[in-house]
């Protein structure tokens, strides 16, 4: 079974996330549900990260260790421009659609994670296959706040 792709897809994934969502804080860090919830979020796609590695090595699967550290140049100059937005109906709409643009990302991992639930049955790798239903969970979870902030935030940005 090739296990290999699918580890190396989900890294991938749960990596591009934690930019994702250290990006979407930053910009958005005038609302600090956003900005703390985003820090907290790729913190865990970096647990996740962790998860995967004894398994990458069982699997001969490449790893590369997130790097989702403190926010670069680019994020400080999209916290300001965000801060410049403020709470203005500009503001509501760029937020709508970074929350959307987010949205594709946790779904994007999260079904990598269903993915290698489904390939650690095959495999019948049981240890595997608690730790995918673990961090699948999670995954799961950080749809679920997304979805909710989205229906929170449409209509008040809609709403005349």
């Amino acid at each position: 079974m090739k296990v290999a792709p699918v580890l190396e897809e989900l890294q991938d994934a749960e990596r591009e996330l934690a930019q994702h969502l250290l990006r979407f804080g930053e910009r958005h860090a005038l609302e600090q549900d956003l900005y703390h919830t985003s820090h907290t979020l790729a913190r865990q796609c970096e647990q996740h990260l962790r998860a995967l590695e004894p398994f990458a090595e069982r699997y001969s699967a490449h790893v590369e260790h997130a790097d989702t550290n403190s926010p670069g140049l680019l994020e400080r100059m999209r916290r300001a421009t965000g801060g410049a937005l403020g709470r203005s109906e500009a503001a509501g709409k760029v937020l709508l659609r970074d929350l959307r643009d987010l949205y594709l990302s946790i779904q994007a991992a999260e079904l990598m994670w269903v993915i290698l639930v489904q390939v650690s049955q095959a495999a019948r790798d049981g240890e595997m296959l608690q730790a995918a239903i673990s961090c699948h969970e999670a995954a799961e979870m950080r749809g679920k706040w997304l979805r909710t902030r989205i229906k929170e935030s449409a209509p008040q940005v809609y709403s005349a």
